[in-house]
């Protein structure tokens, strides 16, 4: 192709100019009609979002002669393969690719332990080039040549595979593994993608050859009209799948819009399928017409995107008035009937048959002795398990400690030496901090310069070392004699008294002692729950819980209590969070029947178990008095020195601050498990809702009663300890209109809780209003 101009104000001004020149043959209309149904142009956020990514994967393709290599970058869950696949679809769709041009996927971190069958996989070999070569081998080089090339986690490919890919992307040709002095010639694009920062993750030399760069967006930089998109999107595909109508409640969309999603569309997708699945155990279970999707089955951190509702609210009013305000149906007789809509996202879909699956077990389950109770709770097990294995895939991962990290920084061989010793031996286990093997690595790197440099020079501690610490000393020498097999050096003696008190320091760090966190509160699954928060915050197991159902025999429970704590003594006693006084006997009790140190805390809630067991884990040398010491003493410290600012600054706005932030305080201190924040924020939104309808000004004392009261009744619910009144259903009937009124806005966190609210209770959050207006019903 002749260029008129060499020079263009960007890639769509580039781009332009080459489809014009290979469609000036072409009538007008076929051209615009190619250009309005590239797979590009299907893609949401193509216009938007996307527009800059979709121009320069169009300019690499297009690029004469051959096109250029390309980089993608973004987080995990933003579809960068889905975007290498649709540049080569577009290369087939613009003719410079024939039909049957080869594209070739290889994620590089599927043999990042292997680095040599690595190369081989991408390379070739001929027989003999190592171990096991015992016969000549094509790579996917040679598979890929006329076409493309995607590599994926391209930093997880070592500096000498980078290096093997400079011929290939400078003179178009590359060598077997084994060979010397034959070179294969190739016509192989690359497209690379990474989750990593390219400047740091991969070699300058390499990266300098990659002239085009795409910078995949994140969930949250897309607009809101874009989420909706891919919402929308997810939830027609599943009711494709199925074969049913899907019905979404309008407050699931506009949770889903808001809600963090923190690996990116690829978790929105699979999230949207966990919420249809367990909607679908309902269709069946129930035999409904369609498929009813419920704020019931969202997860918690789901429901979260409620609280950025006020944050989002004029946008989303402006933009969505017409589809967030009602339930929206997805009709599977109208998907797709049109041009299908390409998502850029990893593929984690469930399976084709997964709802037939589900189907299956629920009458296979149904016909059984099972109560039906029993029956949803297995199911659901099971699709969380399943969704469980799909969301492992699109984690946003942590690669600080990976062997392949090391690898960059040291030898690989002193890497896989020091892993082989440690796990023959078993000292700290067989799932042992990595950090152990970065340090050691580290050390012994240092090492071998050292004796190569001719500097080792210690003072002799080697019998100490051997008397005191006879485990790490035994798992030392057999270091030492293999790192001496491995690169052919001698290793002094002395040395192993280093490596001695190295692997003892480590492992007096990994049976270090700490104090046991055990929850007992009365209620189903309460204390279940409150240490499941705290655990899952911390990356943790150590807060244990015990539920006291409300009829149980306290003997009983004691003798629960006893063993557990039993079990969960590390050394250092176990402390006790109850949510009764009555509970604070135990401690002396258990301490008198067993030996073992305790203590206890009541009035015990999310907060005090997160506070109690970060504290027992990273200060070991706390010990039980100074843990309940600290706990009690946080929050007073800290709103006692809220009291001296207020005072000094005296500020409105200031004042009021202080005053929300002592209603969560005394909130935080009364509710036993539901998050004080969460909860003020929901019921005073419900307030204002509720007091803008009746003309009612909201004051600090109604504020406070209505506030106190939702939160203290959701708990008694839970805990199916609701109140009770007399006069039921004689205020219902005489209140009837502000009674519906209620209802209607409490809706909503029936849903939420996935509760009923008796009419006992909203008799009473009427009482609540009559206190303060006179004429509700007018």
């Amino acid at each position: 192709m002749v260029f008129a101009d060499n020079t263009f104000e960007d890639t769509g001004a580039f781009k332009d100019y080459v489809l014009q020149q290979q469609n000036k043959n072409k009538p007008a209309k076929e051209a615009i009609q190619e250009q309005n149904n590239s797979v590009f142009s299907s893609y949401i956020g193509a216009d938007g979002s996307l527009k800059t990514q979709v121009e320069q994967a169009k300019a690499a393709i297009l690029y004469p002669p051959n096109g250029l290599h390309t980089l993608i970058t973004g987080s995990t869950g933003v579809g960068k393969t889905t975007f290498a696949e649709a540049m080569y679809k577009y290369g087939i769709e613009t003719k410079i690719f024939k039909e049957d041009t080869p594209f070739v996927i290889f994620n590089c971190a599927d043999y990042t332990d292997n680095a040599q069958l690595l190369l081989s996989h991408l390379f070739g070999h001929v027989k003999g080039a190592f171990t096991g070569a015992d016969k000549n081998k094509e790579g996917l080089v040679s598979r890929a040549n006329q076409g493309i090339l995607f590599l994926d986690e391209i930093h997880r490919l070592p500096p000498e595979g980078q290096e093997m890919l400079f011929l290939i992307m400078d003179k178009g040709i590359y060598r077997k593994l084994g060979e010397t002095d034959l070179y294969h010639t190739v016509n192989v694009r690359i497209i690379a993608a990474t989750t990593e920062d390219p400047n740091t993750a991969v070699l300058s030399t390499f990266l300098r050859r990659i002239p085009v760069i795409i910078k995949m967006p994140d969930l949250s930089e897309f607009t809101l009209q874009e989420r909706q998109d891919f919402i929308y999107e997810f939830f027609s595909k599943e009711a494709e799948r199925i074969g049913t109508p899907i019905k979404v409640n309008h407050e699931v969309i506009r949770i889903l819009m808001l809600y963090e999603c923190n690996a990116n569309i690829g978790q929105l997708k699979s999230n949207i399928q966990l919420i249809c699945a367990k909607a679908f155990l309902e269709y069946i279970r129930f035999k409904q017409e369609m498929i009813i999707v419920k704020l019931s089955q969202l997860s918690s951190h789901m429901k979260d995107g409620i609280f950025k509702i006020s944050e989002y609210r004029k946008n989303m009013t402006q933009s969505f008035n017409n589809t967030l305000i009602t339930d929206i149906i997805f009709d599977c007789s109208q998907v797709n009937q049109k041009n299908e809509t390409f998502v850029v996202c990893q593929d984690n879909s469930v399976s084709d048959n997964f709802y037939k699956i589900i189907e299956k077990s629920w009458e296979k389950r149904v016909h059984s002795n099972l109560p039906e109770s029993k029956i949803v709770q297995e199911l659901n097990d099971q699709i969380d398990s399943y969704f469980h294995s799909v969301f492992s895939k699109i984690k946003t991962r942590n690669f600080y400690y990976t062997k392949d990290v090391i690898a960059k920084i040291v030898d690989v061989k002193i890497v896989n030496t020091i892993e082989r010793v440690l796990n023959e031996s078993n000292l700290f286990g067989t799932d042992y901090n990595k950090k152990i093997l970065y340090a050691l690595a580290l050390h012994i790197n240092a090492l071998l310069h050292r004796i190569h440099s001719g500097l080792v020079n210690y003072i002799d501690s080697q019998n100490n070392a051997h008397m005191n610490h006879k485990d790490e000393y035994e798992v030392a020498i057999k270091l030492r004699n293999e790192l001496e097999n491995e690169f052919y050096i001698q290793i002094p003696d002395a040395e192993i008294a280093y490596l001695t008190m190295f692997l003892y320091a480590f492992r007096e760090v990994g049976i270090r002692k700490n104090i046991g966190v055990i929850v007992i509160a009365h209620g189903d699954n309460i204390a279940t729950g409150m240490a499941r928060v705290a655990n899952q915050l911390l990356d943790t197991e150590h807060a244990h819980a015990i539920d006291m159902p409300l009829t149980a025999n306290i003997r009983e429970i004691y003798e629960k209590v006893k063993e557990k704590v039993k079990e969960v003594n590390r050394g250092k006693g176990v402390l006790l969070l109850v949510d009764m006084g009555s509970l604070l006997s135990f401690s002396q009790m258990i301490t008198e029947d067993t030996g073992i140190k305790t203590g206890t805390l009541d009035m015990v809630s999310t907060a005090i178990v997160i506070e109690a067991t970060r504290k027992s884990l990273f200060l070991p040398d706390i010990d039980i008095e100074d843990l309940i010491s600290d706990i009690k003493n946080i929050k007073s410290e800290e709103y006692n020195k809220r009291d001296i600012q207020v005072i000094l600054e005296a500020g409105h706005n200031q004042t009021r601050d202080f005053f929300q932030d002592n209603i969560l305080r005394v909130l935080n201190e009364t509710l036993s498990f539901l998050d004080a924040e969460k909860i003020y924020q929901m019921f005073d939104q419900v307030l204002h809702e509720i007091a803008v309808t009746i003309e009612c000004t909201v004051d600090e004392s109604l504020r406070i009663k209505f506030i106190f009261h939702c939160a203290c009744m959701i708990e008694r619910i839970l805990r199916n300890a609701s109140l009770e009144y007399d006069k039921t259903c004689i205020i219902m009937e005489e209140n009837e209109k502000m009674m519906l009124l209620i209802k209607d806005k409490f809706k909503f966190i029936e849903e939420f809780f996935g509760v009923c609210i008796p009419d006992d209770e909203y008799v009473f959050i009427f009482s609540i209003f009559e206190t303060v207006v006179k004429h509700i019903e007018a």
